[in-house]
């Protein structure tokens, strides 16, 4: 009895951790995240109380333990010698929770009516997301829940996520195990009628989910899923579970849906945004040109890769891509990513080419364990469901090759959780479940309340550094100063290795400073720009690479009247982001204010010539000009 309602909570309590962190704006920030954590933490309590309270507990093996294993500790090894402390760490955070999430799922949730529930869920949410995602496609909202997602997205579906990119990567999954179930699965009901109506509420929802994948406009979305399928279609008639008389006529349905779709001006057109073809080329150029799209994604990756070829077998450390990028950056580039667009450059950037491989065993031992689920004698809901899961995984695995759904923590918690529930399933004589002896379980049950209690700890740390930082920002934001520097205090008390509280105390301390000019009384505009000059530094002291503190400190050296000071702060901008505009920008203002008019215009000129697009730089440069014109 007791072991039933432990295994009921541990299904139902899952559901809502996928469910509520997909809602939460796909989990992005900690904040949001915060009912998927609490959820998480519940379902290891009561993971742990199974193992400790009930007799006969049984878990499955499979080869894919290890390679998850040995990269969640490579993760946690890389971690202890990063350069960016914090960054690291939040990244461990979230591959000890996907690291929990798989485990729990392929120990526990091996009935077919916990597969069941589960793609219920996704199927339901994902009616949900694409209902909401046409309501903002059809009537051009810019808003996701009470958040303005601004212009960036305009006319795009994106639901409870704030890129459609991301709520692209949701209904792949939903739609790979769908599809997979409308073609394969065959139910269980008693009567033709009622197995009809279902394969008819199954078709429905395909094509639900499939207008909100078009809605999205995600272009890798698309591709990804047209692959995704293809795929299926092979696997299933190579595994003899469909059948050639099916699987033809399908694969001709996908080749005139296509040519629909091409038909429509505005799929035609957000396609040829990416590339387009040149049906009478220039000699010497290219018939394909990159265009919007990928011209913006095209430089991240050659950077990338310039950053793997630099530190091949580490790499760079976890979650540290953003800060390394921007020594790298292409000089048409003069936004700052977070993210290179491409999980698989950014995984072995970040992690090496060692972690790179460990997750390629992953991958491996994954589709090793699907395959023998789909051949002959394995039943036809587990084959099914293989599929399903199989198509879900390549989609959402090819669309990353373009973008970041795999650090979005819904659809990766979405993704480690099919997989888990893949592995968990017995494969003939393969994987059979085996029971726990006592000290294995009251080990494992033990060790899981000791991680329970330090994955709390470390939580809360994150949660609560990271929601009084957002409050320093909000109250500069505001001109509240005061507030600013006691809430980055506030941070600080919680997590002492968050760089950001720093540079939030130095932002308000140095406004106060540039506001407190006093001929009468100069000290007290000295005084708070070196305290500014303090914050920034405790901040680089943490994260070395930032860049914009630099330019921010600078300035803060500049207020205090150590003009030396702030010339060396731009250089060590510079040799961290050679390629900025905006600090060739603030580096000709400074020369100019210093009186170094040919500093200045040679600074001027690098700016305009990075960063053609806004007037700034040409705007002062014509000053100078017209400064020295007058001069006799």
């Amino acid at each position: 009895m007791l072991k039933s309602v432990l295994n009921v909570g541990i299904l139902g309590t899952l559901v809502l951790c996928l469910a509520t962190a997909s809602v939460s704006f796909g989990a992005i920030l900690l904040g949001y995240a915060l009912p998927c954590y609490c959820f998480t933490g519940l379902l290891v309590l009561l993971w742990a109380l199974k193992l400790l309270l009930c007799r006969r507990v049984s878990w499955v093996w499979s080869p894919m333990h290890v390679p998850v294993l040995l990269f969640a500790g490579y993760t946690a090894l890389r971690y202890t010698v990063s350069p960016i402390e914090y960054e690291s760490r939040l990244e461990l955070f979230h591959v000890g929770l996907y690291t929990l999430i798989y485990f729990l799922v392929a120990c526990n949730l091996f009935r077919s009516r916990d597969r069941e529930v589960v793609v219920t869920a996704l199927v339901v949410l994902a009616l949900g997301e694409a209902a909401y995602g046409l309501w903002q496609y059809r009537a051009q909202a810019d808003t996701v829940l009470w958040l303005d997602r601004g212009e960036t997205y305009h006319g795009r579906a994106s639901g409870t996520y704030y890129c459609p990119n991301h709520l692209a990567g949701l209904l792949e999954m939903a739609l790979g195990m769908l599809v997979a179930r409308l073609l394969v699965h065959r139910g269980q009901e008693r009567t033709l009628q009622s197995g009809l109506l279902h394969k008819l509420y199954e078709g429905a929802a395909v094509v639900f989910i499939a207008l909100g994948l078009f809605a999205t406009l995600s272009r890798g979305g698309w591709i990804a899923m047209a692959i995704a399928l293809l795929v299926l279609l092979v696997w299933a008639e190579l595994a003899r579970v469909l059948s050639s008389r099916l699987v033809i006529p399908v694969f001709i349905g996908l080749i005139v849906i296509g040519f629909a779709a091409w038909s429509v001006p505005r799929v035609r057109d957000r396609i040829e945004q990416d590339v387009r073809m040149q049906l009478e080329p220039i000699p010497g150029d290219s018939p394909i040109q990159l265009v919007a799209g990928l011209a913006g994604r095209y430089p991240m990756w050659q950077a990338t890769l310039r950053m793997i070829r630099d530190r091949p077998w580490l790499g760079t450390g976890p979650g540290s891509w953003e800060w390394f990028h921007l020594k790298y950056r292409d000089p048409r580039l003069q936004i700052r990513p977070r993210y290179t667009h491409n999980d698989v450059l950014q995984l072995a950037s970040d992690y090496g080419l060692l972690g790179a491989a460990l997750l390629l065993a992953v991958w491996g031992c994954y589709f090793w364990h699907a395959a023998h689920l789909t051949r002959r004698g394995e039943t036809n809901e587990q084959r099914a469901f293989a599929l399903g899961s199989v198509t879900a995984v390549i989609a959402i695995f090819v669309h990353s090759i373009s973008d970041f759904n795999l650090h979005i923590p819904a659809n990766a918690l979405w993704l480690v959780t099919l997989m888990g529930l893949t592995v968990a399933q017995n494969t003939g004589d393969r994987g059979r479940r085996t029971e726990l002896t006592g000290p294995a379980k009251f080990m494992i049950g033990g060790l899981l309340l000791a991680v329970l209690a330090f994955g709390v700890w470390a939580g809360a740390v994150l949660n609560l550094g990271a929601r009084h930082t957002m409050q320093a920002d909000d109250a500069n934001q505001r001109s509240e100063w005061a507030q600013a520097v006691e809430s980055g205090a506030r941070a600080l008390h919680y997590d002492a290795r968050n760089p950001e509280p720093h540079a939030q105390m130095g932002d308000a301390y140095r406004m106060q400073s540039a506001m407190a000019y006093d001929p009468v009384q100069p000290p007290e505009r000295q005084r708070l720009a070196l305290l500014a000059v303090a914050a920034y530094r405790r901040s680089l002291a943490l994260n070395s690479l930032q860049s914009d503190v630099m330019l921010r400190l600078a300035a803060a050296y500049e207020l205090a009247g150590d003009y030396g000071g702030a010339a060396r702060t731009y250089d060590e901008a510079l040799a961290v982001d050679p390629n900025n505009a905006f600090t060739w920008l603030r580096i000709g203002m400074f020369y100019r204010r210093r009186g170094d008019t040919g500093r200045a215009i040679e600074a001027l000129k690098l700016s305009q010539r990075l960063n053609n697009i806004e007037p700034i730089a040409e705007k002062y440069l014509q000053e100078i000009a017209s400064e020295s014109a007058v001069k006799p």
